[in-house]
């Protein structure tokens, strides 16, 4: 990290074809969409307070979003839209 600027980070395929970069960002910084998705299929989970957003390749928006219940911790990426993408 130099001076105040956060990094990012670039992803790539296994062909190394640019799929996305991705930057830490406040879970209060993602749309109303991806919030009301965690809140409606992660009851019993609390959102950390920072979050990743991607940039995808094509100039959309994901959001990686950190959950957890005290016990069991998840990533969960989200579109923009709410659209439900992956978890881990």
């Amino acid at each position: 990290k130099s001076g105040s600027a956060e990094p990012v980070m670039l992803f790539f395929d296994a062909s190394n074809a640019f799929v996305a970069s991705g930057s830490r960002d406040l879970y209060a910084n993602a749309p109303q969409a991806v919030k009301d998705y965690i809140t409606a299929n992660y009851s019993g989970f609390t959102p950390k307070v920072n979050g990743v957003k991607l940039t995808m390749a094509d100039a959309s928006n994901q959001y990686v979003v950190f959950v957890s219940n005290g016990k069991v911790f998840k990533s969960v990426r989200i579109k923009s839209d709410g659209t439900f993408v992956c978890e881990k």
